[in-house]
């Protein structure tokens, strides 16, 4: 395999001891160290291919996925964590946010960021006292209507849309964290982020 330099692709610091190096991947990648133990090189750098894999070329992502399929003569389980991994990230990055960009975190986080802001100023969020003042007020006149019905469908679905987001940028942030500041000398993160 030619992919023998994406260990220094990833935007992660990583150990220098190879077993080490493999758990902290399978920790970012959210699969069980128990999978990694007796890491080798080659287990590393598949691992960082992974990582990777919605950024590579054609040609190495071709390379990873026989790299994948000769894993499973080996270890099945490995091999097939690692080849969900690839899809999931393929499908969708926002499932798998260490496979994003630095640039694609912050992006997703300034949507967010604007969405709730939107949704405070149309007064969709969720305001305790006040939607309690007025649920009495309606409830007090004996017409729960359809004005009442509409806001507090607003209301919750505002408040669930903020909460799903302040949820989101949480997991989006701690993985910001998680990179290294040089991760830009990336040539597959090279995104200016």
């Amino acid at each position: 395999m030619s992919l023998t330099g994406l260990r220094h692709n990833v935007p992660y610091k990583l150990p220098e001891n190879i077993q080490d190096a493999a758990n902290k991947l399978a920790e970012i990648i959210g699969i069980n160290e128990h999978l990694v133990h007796n890491a080798t090189p080659e287990l590393v750098n598949l691992l960082c291919g992974v990582i990777l894999f919605t950024h590579l070329p054609d040609h190495e992502r071709y390379e990873i996925n026989v790299e994948l399929a000769q894993l499973e003569t080996s270890n099945r389980v490995l091999a097939a964590e690692l080849r969900e991994k690839t899809l999931d990230a393929t499908v969708s990055m926002n499932w798998e946010p260490w496979s994003m960009t630095t640039k694609e975190l912050k992006d997703i986080i300034h949507g967010d960021e604007v969405i709730n802001d939107w949704i405070e100023k149309l007064g969709f969020g969720f305001d305790v006292k006040s939607f309690w003042e007025m649920w009495k007020e309606h409830k007090a006149s004996g017409h729960i209507g359809g004005k009442m019905k509409a806001a507090l469908i607003l209301t919750i679905a505002g408040t669930l849309i903020i909460t799903l987001n302040a949820y989101e940028k949480s997991k989006l942030e701690a993985e910001l964290k998680n990179r290294e500041p040089t991760a830009g000398d990336s040539k597959y993160y090279d995104d200016g982020g």
